[in-house]
């Protein structure tokens, strides 16, 4: 996930993150962008590589990598509704084999 200091979305995201510990049931890696050089030319290749338009993306920015796919989510809500359904699954999986037991 690309993120920027200082950005009032990507700190809504980062609130959510905490709260619900999705870095720790999740493999996410967080990458800054405003002030870290490496990060940015890092998220310009991925967006000039996928044909977006930088001047209507920004960051927060998700890429999700499922096997050959790779998508991507902006924006504050998308990210957090996003995570929302697959805690939601993980929950759902963790309630049916504890059934099972």
């Amino acid at each position: 996930m690309f993120y920027g200091n200082g950005c009032p979305h990507c700190a809504k995201v980062d609130t959510y993150f905490q709260k619900n510990a999705i870095v720790k049931t999740f493999d996410v890696q967080k990458k800054e962008v405003f002030y870290n050089t490496e990060n940015r030319k890092e998220f310009n290749t991925y967006l000039a590589k996928h044909d977006l338009n930088y001047d209507k993306i920004g960051v927060p920015f998700l890429i999700i990598n499922s096997g050959s796919e790779c998508n991507y989510i902006n924006g504050d809500q998308s990210i957090i509704d996003y995570f929302s359904g697959k805690l939601a699954q993980v929950q759902a999986a963790a309630c049916k084999n504890t059934a099972l037991s």
